[in-house]
């Protein structure tokens, strides 16, 4: 049968028009006119059909000419305004709905990446920015139409081998190498309810709320499911988590945020406000430290004249709130402690000013590692060396934090001459470090100490006036089974408001100022009092000396296990001491655990880098398989696909040759690529180009316009069909097949 010209002309045109129509989305593709299931769909007659076909001819022909990028664009425009004016009004309706709807098609062969992407940021009319080209080739084929997020989606489940994603921002198609450093600005932000706008491989950030779940137990159960680029950043506090993951995974993510059981909170009535506490009286035996610069060192954590000591019994009293009483105990226990280990330590007392106490109590333990800070809403107290007080004190001099000093004062106070004896001795005993002196003709008491002193003596005159004599109010020390703390003695005056209480002998005696009935109700009720008092910790100090293999793992000692729930570890004066607080079942538990880590730290062997040639067809299929198989190994492919380069030890090296050669002998060759140049005599290259296009998918194509010729590059199969069309394409047509 002898093939019309025109008509396989036009044929050839309309299978490129079929192919062009599955990939451009964007804009009216009328090129798509021609073929016979949409001149069919739309209702086009004969005449219409026949004018469509002479207008693409005509623009083929006019693209194919010389000319600059605008021109060509506004070529196209004007031929497609020409093309639509041959359709009614109701058929340019159905075809610019069926173009609103049309999708993609993936035909490619070993196509350099930045072409398949520059193609696909074509189709989608955005903009491709790319600052590193993924490494290989993209083959990929079949007759399936995608939509862009699922286009998208095809392309990173690809890229994303080779550590690249695809990430759309507006009108930016972005192509970034995938790490787990990945700037969050880069990333779209993408609402929970957007999740299934977009591809499940394609990269995006979502915040998810925790709606008050514990941000360590959310993170414990999401971090598993992150990839190595995955990250999961908790915000506000603890109230949200930003998530940076590929859209599928995002779903399962936020299932398992559901999944982390709500903390219980039962609803507990507001208290009202706790009255301010009443000071009470506490003794603490010094032992061997120096009684005056002990009080002295007291005083200057907390300046009160109510703070006494008495030289010849070596016992410091305080007449202060619970508070200030457990402060002063750990500064005197504390002060003990390095007298003993270090006899040249002295104690300083530094005032508050614009900072707080934990960053002054920061800055003195990096300036002075072994010494002691006590610190109160005011003021620190530090006991340290001599030569490392000089150094805080300079440090701390430049941010206006100062030492304090103690001055004395003299009060006299006038009473009943009948009663100033009796109160002269018992300011003696409760003031031993106060100077006391009475007139017991003139009815006056003078009193000279610190502030705090005077206020003590103040407090003490004011309870023996309110009482009609002295002999009223007994005085009365009760021994006590358990050693007990200001905080049980505010609970005993709030049981028995009336009674002046104070602890001594180290919390070991109650001594009571009351009345008779007060003190018989107290000394009742002591019983039921001393079962309020906590238990005494059993846990132990132990100090551990580390191995060189166990200094390496410390950080393992992070998370312990539940049988040393309660465990307290704390790093020593060097990285080879551990100070640990526990029971003694907790102790033999944590030696078994330091024995466990007490291992040989594994050798790790050197990583080399090699290459190895590949002759196969399918060289993503191999890369595939090797990293599934070595995934230790760094393997990447070149961009002609045709050396491998793997970063890997020599054990692993000796296995990877062995698969390469493998591969390289049993699975297809790569096809040989030969050029060869094309033309037909009246056609333009450009036209020919259109008419070759089916052929043309699987090769690289130049168009020589200077000598009017196409330069293809293709495999040997392809040359042959192509030599086949352009065959026809030349023959002449004879006179009476001519129109």
């Amino acid at each position: 049968m002898i093939i019309n010209r025109f008509a396989f002309f036009a044929y050839a045109l309309s299978l490129v028009a079929f192919f062009a129509c599955q990939s451009v989305a964007q804009e009216p593709d009328v090129a798509s006119l021609v073929h016979p299931d949409v001149a069919e769909r739309l209702s086009l007659v004969d005449t219409q059909r026949a004018e469509v076909q002479v207008l693409l001819q005509s623009r083929a022909e006019a693209l194919g000419a010389p000319g600059d990028k605008a021109s060509k664009e506004k070529l196209k425009a004007d031929f497609a305004k020409k093309i639509l004016a041959v359709l009614n009004d109701e058929q340019r309706a159905k075809f610019n709905e069926a173009q609103s709807t049309k999708k993609l098609m993936f035909q490619f062969r070993e196509m350099k990446w930045d072409d398949v992407l520059d193609w696909f940021a074509t189709q989608q009319d955005l903009t491709l920015v790319m600052d590193q080209i993924p490494p290989g080739t993209f083959t990929y084929s079949d007759t399936r139409s995608y939509s862009p997020s699922e286009g998208i989606d095809l392309l990173n489940s690809v890229l994303m081998t080779r550590n690249f994603s695809l990430v759309r921002r507006e009108k930016m198609l972005v192509v970034m190498a995938l790490s787990d450093s990945i700037p969050l600005e880069l990333l779209p932000r993408v609402k929970q309810e957007e999740l299934i706008k977009r591809g499940r491989f394609e990269l995006v950030s979502v915040i998810f709320p925790l709606g008050g779940r514990p941000i360590d137990a959310v993170l414990q159960e999401v971090k598993p499911f992150l990839s190595s680029y995955g990250r999961a950043v908790p915000l506000a506090q603890g109230s949200q988590l930003l998530v940076v993951e590929t859209a599928g995974k995002m779903l399962t993510i936020n299932e398992i945020i559901a999944s982390v059981p709500l903390p219980k909170a039962a609803p507990q009535p507001v208290p009202p406000p706790p009255p301010p506490p009443k000071p009470v009286f506490a003794s603490y035996p010094l032992g061997a430290l120096d009684a005056a610069r002990t009080l002295e060192t007291i005083r200057k954590l907390i300046p009160s004249e109510q703070i006494t000591v008495d030289a010849k019994t070596g016992v410091l009293s305080a007449f202060l709130i619970p508070d200030q009483q457990t402060a002063i105990k750990s500064a005197i226990d504390q002060m003990i402690a390095s007298t003993t280990q270090l006899p040249t330590f002295e104690s300083v007392a530094y005032q508050l000013t614009g900072a707080t106490a934990d960053d002054i109590k920061k800055q003195i333990l990096s300036l002075a590692p072994n010494a002691t800070v006590s610190a109160t809403a005011d003021r620190v107290l530090v006991i340290a060396r001599t030569e490392d007080q000089m150094r805080i004190k300079a440090s701390l001099a430049a941010i206006d934090v100062v030492p304090i000093e103690g001055t004395k004062e003299m009060k006299v106070f006038e009473m009943d001459p009948a009663v100033v004896v009796a109160v002269e001795a018992a300011f003696k005993s409760f003031l031993p470090k106060g100077q006391i002196a009475s007139n017991s003709k003139a009815g006056s008491l003078i009193v000279r100490g610190s502030g705090e002193d005077l206020r003590i003596a103040t407090e003490m005159i004011e309870i023996f006036k309110r009482s009609q004599t002295a002999n009223q109010m007994q005085l009365r020390v009760l021994p006590l089974e358990q050693q007990a703390d200001a905080k049980w003695l505010a609970t005993l005056q709030k049981l028995s408001p009336n009674t002046n209480a104070w602890l001594v002998d180290d919390g070991r005696q109650l001594m009571l100022l009351a009345g008779t009935a007060d003190i018989a109700m107290v000394e009742s009720m002591l019983p039921q009092l001393i079962r309020l008092l906590p238990k005494p910790d059993p846990r132990k100090l132990q100090i551990y000396t580390l191995t060189k293999n166990q200094v390496s793992r410390r950080s393992s000692l992070t998370d312990l296990p539940p049988s040393l729930l309660g465990t307290k570890v704390v790093d020593g004066s060097n990285k080879q001491e551990l100070m640990v607080w526990a029971t003694a079942e907790q102790h033999v538990d944590f030696a078994k655990l330091l024995d466990s880590l007490d291992q040989p730290a594994p050798v790790s062997m050197p990583t080399v880098p090699k290459t190895y040639p590949i002759t196969v067809q399918d060289n993503a299929l191999v890369l595939q398989i090797l990293v599934a198989e070595f995934p230790e190994a760094k393997i990447t492919v070149d961009s002609d696909g045709s050396t491998l380069t793997v970063l890997a030890d020599e054990v692993s090296h000796t296995k990877i040759a062995t698969r390469v050669t493998t591969f390289n002998e049993q699975l297809p060759k790569k096809s040989e690529i030969t050029l060869e140049p094309y033309s037909v005599r009246g056609m333009t290259a450009a036209a020919l180009q259109l008419s070759l296009a089916p052929l043309l998918l699987k090769a690289r194509v130049n168009l020589d316009s200077v000598r009017n010729r196409l330069l293809v590059a293709a495999d040997a199969k392809t040359h042959l069909e192509i030599s086949a069309l352009v065959t026809a394409l030349s023959e002449q047509i004879r006179v009476e097949q001519q129109p």
